[in-house]
């Protein structure tokens, strides 16, 4: 996943053009692409996700332009970094590192991140699931069938949930859960699988950054209109009704510092949030999935420990319901916590203390028999 600088990038009727700081003479259109950091006018820092359907020309290895789902004015000369994420990789490319990883490892796989979920269909998602499970089924131990499913970035879709109907994402994590059932062969222990939302809090907080373009919405809001939750149990629809009550895990991604207000976004009642989406899915194990800073280094070493030791032994300080569990996957580790990478000698201490959350007795990671 390598970064580059950029020098500069020009926003105008909804498209963006890039200019790197240095050739990258591998991009290509099938590459995914996240600029982060970048400012507008020194005001507070965004986030453009594009897909790879996105880029739009490559004059040069130093230049490319990308669609944007709207027009964000004209920005001049901005700091940043681009991230690339190589989607062309069949499965049985990450199958041999699967392998070697899982004599020592538990392992959740996520067919589609969250931005890349937008631009496949939900025979493509289950095709992609079917051939994940055919080269790696013994070394998976949950399949994540849809990544922060309520944030702003997974297209815009008009379809009304109801008992005929489903959204295309909803359509899609339920094309992935039923491959999984239908194709692991997986029974001791069986395969088993999880959902992840995107916590931005609550509508009535004054601190919440809630993201409401294309169908995104507050997390609880999301759910209880995906899954009619305001419908009768024996008028939903029973494609989602299949997933909301067999399900394995619900997690959220908790990144308190994508917001203003820090310090205010840091009181989240967890003991609620787990409690609500343990009456919504009451089959499944809830906790946290994915856990950070908003950006790989714009954060303190200090700020990044206070989070690790808030939120890794949470259950200690705070009252959760039954079947609390703990992902707690560090989202920035390959970029902070392994030996040899950009951001390691500044976040080296990381890692052991991750690590000593990891081994607590009894353990925080842990899966059913």
């Amino acid at each position: 996943m390598p970064n580059r600088s950029i020098t500069s990038i020009t926003v105008s009727s909804g498209v963006a053009s890039v200019t790197l700081a240095s050739a990258n003479a591998g991009l290509v259109a099938t590459d995914w692409i996240c600029i982060a950091g970048a400012t507008n006018s020194g005001t507070a820092p965004v986030s453009l996700l594009n897909g790879p359907q996105n880029i739009v020309t490559r004059p040069d290895t130093t230049h490319f332009t990308i669609n944007l789902p709207t027009d964000q004015g004209t920005w001049g000369t901005i700091g940043g970094t681009m991230t690339e994420k190589d989607y062309s990789r069949d499965a049985v490319y990450y199958a041999t590192f699967t392998q070697q990883a899982y004599a020592n490892s538990y392992i959740m796989a996520m067919p589609f991140d969250s931005t890349a979920f937008a631009a496949e269909t939900p025979n493509g998602a289950a095709t992609k699931a079917r051939a994940m499970l055919q080269a790696s089924d013994a070394y998976i131990d949950i399949w994540e069938i849809g990544n922060e499913l309520n944030g702003g970035w997974l297209g815009t879709d008009a379809t009304v949930p109801s008992a005929s109907a489903l959204s295309n994402t909803i359509q899609k994590c339920l094309n992935i859960y039923d491959a999984v059932k239908a194709y692991s062969t997986r029974t001791s222990p069986r395969a088993l699988t999880a959902i992840c939302f995107f916590y931005e809090g609550e509508p009535a907080s004054a601190n919440n950054c809630i993201d409401t373009t294309n169908n995104g919405n507050s997390m609880f809001t999301w759910i209880d209109y995906q899954f009619q939750m305001g419908v009768a149990a024996g008028s939903r629809n029973a494609g989602s009704e299949r997933i909301r009550l067999g399900v394995d895990y619900v997690l959220v991604s908790w990144y308190p510092y994508g917001c203003s207000s820090y310090a205010n976004q840091n009181q989240a009642d967890w003991n609620w949030i787990f409690a609500q989406l343990k009456t919504r899915f009451p089959q499944a194990r809830v906790g946290f999935g994915e856990l950070g800073t908003a950006t790989v280094a714009g954060f303190t070493e200090a700020r990044n420990e206070e989070l690790v030791n808030k939120y890794y032994p949470l259950h200690q300080t705070v009252a959760m319901p039954d079947g609390y569990c703990l992902g707690g996957y560090w989202w920035y580790a390959g970029q902070q916590i392994v030996p040899g990478a950009a951001n390691y000698a500044t976040y080296s201490a990381l890692g052991p203390l991750i690590g000593g959350y990891a081994n607590a007795d009894p353990p925080l990671y842990w899966l059913p028999a």
